[in-house]
């Protein structure tokens, strides 16, 4: 899933914060920024988030949200 959303890249970016959280649901892990900046976070592979027999954080993909509301980025993180 998480290669479908960085292909289809340019269709998902500047959609509003409220179209993500229908289609992905909660994020595992959200930070609220300075100017109304929001970054949610969604695992995509298992790490030390589900157990600590892992010892490395799981990859994730990241949706950063300016202080309109849209998604102005989205990255694949380690």
């Amino acid at each position: 899933m998480a290669n479908t959303l960085i292909n289809n890249k340019e269709q998902i970016l500047g959609l509003k914060e409220e179209i993500l959280l229908e289609k992905l649901g909660r994020p595992d892990k959200h930070d609220y920024q300075k100017r109304g900046r929001k970054i949610y976070s969604y695992y995509i592979t298992p790490g030390n988030q589900c157990s600590l027999e892992n010892s490395e954080e799981g990859k994730r993909i990241v949706f950063e949200m300016n202080a309109l509301g849209l998604i102005a980025l989205i990255t694949i993180q380690n």
